[in-house]
């Protein structure tokens, strides 16, 4: 049992200096508005397709599992499988896991260990400190969780570039099987229309 009663012979403590942090909400200079139904006027069937079934649950955690055990069987999974994808699912892999879980215990030590700190001191309860105190051993966490986004976000770039350049391949393919072959001209006009999308896709 942790004893709150002020006490009155302890000696005063070194005052703590915080870091102050600049926070600022920024917003988008267009504004875009497109209709949407209210959830009142959706029928019974919409609202039950909003949700995943049973069904679809369990056959995303069987998905995951297959996932992550071929992550522990080191197992190279081609990035052309589109039945598989491993990103996001490093979190659950053993040592991810229980790195993870230390953190979060160091953190909640941390707080925990903070407020006894403010109790025995006879200091006002101070919410700074104890966020300061948590924030010292989540901050390898937010490292991580930005690194894993740039990730994503280079991923994602590259799929939609792929995606674009094999769009205007089909589209130039079929425009030319109707028309017959490309003059040198229009051979010229194709890579320009190729590249141009490539760097579209990019930007």
């Amino acid at each position: 049992m942790i004893d709150i009663t002020p006490n009155t012979s302890s000696t005063e403590t070194a005052k703590r200096v915080l870091r102050k942090t600049t926070k600022s909400v920024s917003f988008l200079s267009t504004v875009k508005v497109s209709p949407r139904l209210h959830i009142n006027d959706y029928t019974k069937q919409e609202k039950k397709l909003c949700w995943f079934s049973s069904e679809e649950m369990s056959k995303i955690k069987n998905d995951i599992r297959e996932s992550i055990h071929l992550l522990c069987e080191n197992t190279f999974v081609s990035e052309e499988e589109e039945d598989i994808c491993i990103r996001g699912l490093e979190v659950f892999l053993p040592q991810e896991s229980a790195a993870r879980r230390e953190r979060r215990q160091d953190a909640i030590q941390a707080v925990l260990e903070e407020q006894q700190a403010q109790w025995d001191n006879n200091e006002c309860f101070d919410a700074d400190l104890i966020a300061e105190a948590y924030q010292h051993f989540t901050t390898l966490s937010l490292i991580i969780a930005r690194k894993n986004a740039l990730r994503d976000e280079e991923f994602v770039q590259e799929l939609r570039a792929k995606r674009s350049r094999s769009f205007l391949r089909n589209s130039i393919s079929r425009k030319t099987s109707r028309s017959g072959s490309l003059t040198d001209s229009q051979q010229g006009s194709k890579r320009r229309l190729i590249t141009q999308g490539t760097v579209m896709c990019i930007q």
